[in-house]
């Protein structure tokens, strides 16, 4: 997840009671977290609730990064094997991963 980055029009040397101002004003949806970091008032979206997760112990690769997110490629739980594709192009026993 990246966070939506609202960025008023003064700009640099903006003072805190207008960036104040931007962060009571904005109307984010319910569950988003407004923040003021590095005086840019930023909008985060509501944590995830992992419907898919099994609650076992699992391996995810991720790759293929778009828009600075990575996508899940594969998740395994632990004890199958998780394949690294090309330019690794091997195979990963997670049967070998400490479960504690």
């Amino acid at each position: 997840m990246s966070a939506l980055t609202v960025d008023p029009a003064p700009g640099p040397g903006q003072d805190w009671d207008d960036l104040v101002r931007i962060w009571e004003e904005t109307d984010a949806p319910e569950g988003c977290r407004v923040e003021i970091i590095d005086e840019i008032v930023t909008v985060s979206p509501p944590p995830s609730t992992d419907p898919w997760h099994s609650g076992r112990p699992t391996a995810t690769l991720y790759g293929e990064p778009e828009g600075g997110t990575y996508r899940v490629l594969e998740t395994v739980e632990y004890g199958r094997e998780l394949t690294l594709p090309e330019p690794f192009g091997l195979v990963l026993d997670t049967g070998v991963f400490p479960i504690s």
